[in-house]
């Protein structure tokens, strides 16, 4: 009975109010929930650009891919518990709460990601030690802007509740990124007056495309627009995948992605190539994606903010990942584009 109340009494710690996510909280879901430090863009997005509360986010989790590969839908529930205290504290659940929390996630009593901030919130003794241990470790690792994932990964590898693991952790970011300074970055100077270029080129080509088809509701660039795009790009980046961002519900979006360099422009190209195959009477033929270009063409569309990334793993290591987003948003369903 004690433990059942001690287990109700975090998740309502948990349910009954909105939290404030912080840098902290949030990495502690990365650890608990992927078995890393978060990637700098990814905190960044989630606590500054996202505008929800920690257990959104939480269950945001469970959209991503990286979620997905990791536990798949959760059906394995009993494994899938021993994970997250393997994640977190790295040890068993004990048997009381292993069968307690299966049975409350198999009845559907609470979802995964309630159980596993109700784990976090409930941490003392070591667990809390090795937890707080990992969690000044991965705001370090993001606060010095590293993004990869398997570093993420790695540097949480040897971190116990011992000092001395934080310690060496933190030596071997410290490392890590001297080494990383050794390479010569662009100029600030030459990076503005690229990047200029770039906005001018982009924005002047959706123009050029939407005047084909109709005067007026000329398209301008949203540095606001392009801030969250930066952020998105860099998140894709880090993960080496090409996804849309499932907790954007404000701006249409349209994404490319190459194995080589890859610009503004040149990905608005890709995307004008789907006219072929898009009438304005009959709409996108059988078996045809017509959807970034109809959002170039929304007429309602007005403001346009475009970002980059570089592809860190996956299929496309080393190329570029390119996110473009559009306000007001487009492409709604039943209605025509102009």
């Amino acid at each position: 009975m004690r433990i059942k109340i001690l287990i109700l009494l975090m998740l309502m710690g948990v349910g009954l109010n909105a939290t404030t996510p912080t840098k902290e909280s949030v990495t502690k879901l990365y650890v608990a929930t992927f078995n890393r430090a978060p990637d700098s863009a990814g905190l960044n997005y989630w606590v500054d650009t996202s505008k929800m509360p920690l257990e959104d986010i939480a269950s945001s989790f469970f959209d991503q891919d990286e979620t997905k590969a990791l536990y798949g839908n959760v059906s394995d529930i009993d494994n899938f518990i021993v994970s997250i205290y393997d994640n977190l504290f790295k040890r068993d659940p004990d048997a009381k709460g292993a069968t307690y929390w299966s049975g409350e996630l198999s009845s559907g009593n609470i979802k995964s990601s309630a159980f596993i901030l109700a784990v976090v919130n409930g941490a003392k003794d070591d667990d809390k030690l090795i937890l707080d241990n990992k969690t000044e470790v991965g705001l370090e690792f993001a606060n010095k802007g590293l993004s990869n994932v398997e570093e993420a990964k790695n540097i949480m590898s040897n971190i116990t509740a011992l000092t001395q693991s934080k310690t060496d952790a933190l030596n071997q970011l410290n490392n890590t990124v001297e080494t990383k300074e050794d390479v010569k970055p662009t100029t600030p100077t030459e990076n503005t007056d690229t990047q200029s270029e770039e906005i001018a080129s982009v924005v002047k080509k959706h123009n050029d495309i939407r005047a084909e088809l109709f005067s007026g509701a000329t398209m301008s660039w949203s540095e606001e627009i392009a801030k969250t795009s930066q952020a998105y790009a860099d998140i894709l980046g880090a993960k080496g995948v090409m996804e849309h961002d499932a907790t954007n519900n404000k701006y249409g979006e349209n994404l490319a992605i190459s194995s080589a360099s890859l610009s503004y422009t040149q990905s608005t190209d890709m995307w004008y190539e789907e006219k072929a195959d898009y009438s304005y009477d009959n709409g996108c033929a059988d078996g045809k994606i017509c959807g970034h270009y109809t959002q170039i063409i929304w007429k309602n569309s007005t403001e346009l903010g475009c970002a980059s990334a570089k592809m860190q793993t996956g299929r496309f290591e080393g190329g570029t990942i390119v996110v473009c987003r559009y306000n007001p948003a487009g492409n709604y369903t039943n209605q025509k584009p102009y």
